[in-house]
Order: structure tokens, then sequence, then C-alpha cells
């Protein structure tokens, strides 16, 4: 998940938290160049670390608050 979040993820993610969810979130990667690659652990983080910040940024709160 990038900048061209096709699925909306950021959306989506912003929507529970402001719907006042407080839990844990499921990260499942499925496309096949994610799968497959060789540096899945980094193209995830990245991933992750990207929601996180994206997320914090459509609130104005510390990244740290999101993860």
């Amino acid at each position: 998940v990038g900048p061209q979040d096709r699925l909306g993820n950021t959306r989506q993610l912003r929507a529970l938290l402001d719907a006042g969810y407080d839990g844990v979130v499921s990260f499942e990667p499925f496309a096949d160049a994610t799968i497959t690659a060789g540096d899945i652990e980094q193209q995830l983080r990245r991933s992750m670390n990207y929601l996180s910040a994206a997320v914090a940024a459509s609130t104005g709160t510390e990244v740290n608050s999101v993860r």
C-alpha cells in the first residue's frame, strides 16, 4: 500500500477509528508481486509505515498513536 492506495485502505482505517474502534487490524498482502518478492518483509514494513503515517496525517495525530 502506498500513495496509489486503490482499495482505500487509509479511508477504511480512518472510518473504523472515527467510529470508536480501538482494537487490532489485520494486514493481509495478496498482490502477486508482494507474495513472490524476495524482500517481502521490507515491502510489508513500507506498506504498514505508509498506512500509519497516512492515517495519522488524516487527523493531524502523531504516527505512533496509530500503531
